[in-house]
C-alpha cells in the first residue's frame, strides 16, 4: 500500500516536471525577451550580481565607487579628475564596466592623450540630496581645485526626495496592489536568485505586475500608476501642490551644491539622463503604460529653467538620443536605446551616447 502511495506520488511529481519543462520551453520560444538575464544577489559588500552582471565596488573616505575589478584599490593622486555621482544609471544597471558612459567618456579621454582620473560613485535610488551628502561629508575632502564634478540626474529623483518627507507611500494604492506588493518585496531575494532562471517565471512575474497596475482609466483614477516614478517630476494631474513643493526642495538643494563647488573652484555639471518616454519608436518599452499626458508641466523645460536661472551648465542628451533613434527607425535597424521593458535604464547604445556627449561637452574645459 505505501509503496503504490509512493508510486502515485512519484508519478504525480513526474507529470508536473514534464509539464513545467514544456511549458518554459514554450515561453522560450515565443516570448524570447524574457530570456534575458534578471538574477540578482548579493556575493559580499563589494560583489554583486546585478543583472546577471558582475559589478565591483569598493569604498575609500567611506564613498562607494564602482570599479572593474574585485577589491580594486581607488587611486586618489594630484591629476585633474572628472567625477560623476548618481543613481543605478551610473552604477551601470545591467552594465559591464566597459559599457557604461564613465568607462567610454574615460576611453575617450585616453585617447586624446590627456591625463585625466575618472570615478564613478552611485547606488540605487540616489538622488541630488544624498549627491550632496556625499559631497559635503566625504568628496570635499579629496574633490581638488579645478576638478569637474557631474551630478547625473534622473527625472525619478524629484518622487525620490519625497521619501524624506514621508509623502511617497502606498497610501494611494488599493489592497490589491498593496498586498501583491508585499509578496513581491519580501520574494524578492529568493526570486531574484533562483526563481529568475526560468523565463516562465520571468514573464509570469512581469505579467503579474502589470495587472496589478492600473494601466486604463482617466489621469486621477489611476493615480500614482499614471506616471509612476516620474509623477512628481511631470506634476501629474492631483499631485501638483506636493510637485511644486518637490521641485523647490530639489532647486534649493542644487543651489547649495552649486556654492559648494564654486568655493573650491569646481566645474559644475548637471548631466540630464533621458528616460523612454521622452524618445519615438519606444513605445514596447512602456509596459505600464505611464502617460505623459497626464503631466501639468513638462519636467525637462522645468529643470533647464532652473539651471539656466540659477546659470548651471548642464548636459542635455534628448537630442541625440532622439536623433539616433530617428536614423536607426529610418533604415529599419532598431536599437533600442533602453533595457527591455525599462523606461529609466539605458542600453549599451544609450550609454555609448552618453559618455560620446558628455566628452563633446567638457573636453575644452579638461
Amino acid at each position: 500500500m505505501i509503496n503504490r502511495k509512493i508510486k502515485s506520488v512519484f508519478k504525480y511529481i513526474l507529470f508536473l516536471s514534464i509539464f513545467f519543462f514544456l511549458l518554459e520551453l514554450l515561453a522560450r520560444f515565443f516570448f524570447p525577451a524574457f530570456q534575458a538575464n534578471n538574477i540578482f544577489y548579493d556575493i559580499d559588500k563589494n560583489y554583486r550580481i546585478s543583472k546577471g552582471v558582475h559589478t565591483y565596488f569598493n569604498t575609500y573616505n567611506g564613498v562607494t565607487f564602482r570599479v572593474q575589478e574585485y577589491l580594486e584599490r581607488i587611486k586618489i593622486n594630484k591629476k585633474k579628475s572628472v567625477w560623476f555621482v548618481g543613481d543605478s544609471v551610473t552604477n551601470g544597471y545591467g552594465m559591464t564596466f566597459n559599457e557604461t558612459y564613465h568607462s567610454i567618456f574615460q576611453d575617450l579621454i585616453n585617447a586624446s592623450e590627456k591625463k585625466i582620473n575618472t570615478y564613478a560613485i552611485s547606488s540605487y535610488g540616489s538622488d541630488l540630496k544624498k549627491s550632496f551628502d556625499i559631497l559635503n561629508n566625504s568628496l570635499l575632502n579629496i574633490i581638488k581645485d579645478n576638478d569637474v564634478f557631474i551630478y547625473q540626474f534622473h527625472f525619478n529623483d524629484i518622487s525620490d526626495l519625497s521619501k524624506y518627507n514621508s509623502n511617497f507611500n502606498l497610501a494611494d494604492r488599493d489592497s490589491t496592489q498593496n498586498i501583491f506588493i508585499r509578496l513581491t518585496n519580501k520574494s524578492q531575494v529568493f526570486r531574484y536568485k533562483y526563481l529568475n532562471h526560468s523565463t516562465l517565471i520571468k514573464l509570469f512575474s512581469d505579467f503579474g505586475s502589470e495587472l496589478v497596475r492600473k494601466t486604463s482609466g482617466s489621469c486621477t483614477e489611476r493615480g500614482l500608476n499614471a506616471l509612476g516614478p516620474y509623477t512628481h517630476a511631470y506634476f501629474s494631474e492631483g499631485y501638483e501642490e506636493m510637485s511644486k513643493i518637490l521641485w523647490n526642495d530639489f532647486e534649493k538643494i542644487l543651489v547649495n551644491t552649486k556654492e559648494l563647488l564654486e568655493r573650491k573652484n569646481v566645474d559644475f555639471y548637471v548631466l540630464i539622463s533621458p528616460i523612454s518616454l521622452q524618445v519615438s519608436h519606444h513605445e514596447d518599452i512602456n509596459k505600464t503604460k505611464l502617460n505623459l499626458n497626464c503631466s501639468t508641466q513638462e519636467a525637462r523645460k522645468k529643470l533647464i529653467y532652473i539651471l539656466t536661472t540659477n546659470k548651471i551648465k548642464y548636459i542635455d542628451l534628448l537630442s541625440s538620443f532622439k536623433n539616433f533613434s530617428k536614423k536607426t527607425f529610418k533604415e529599419q535597424n532598431i536599437q533600442p536605446l533602453f533595457l527591455k521593458g525599462d523606461t529609466a535604464h539605458p542600453s549599451s547604445k544609450g550609454h555609448y551616447i552618453m559618455g560620446l556627449e558628455v566628452f563633446k561637452k567638457i573636453q575644452r574645459n579638461l
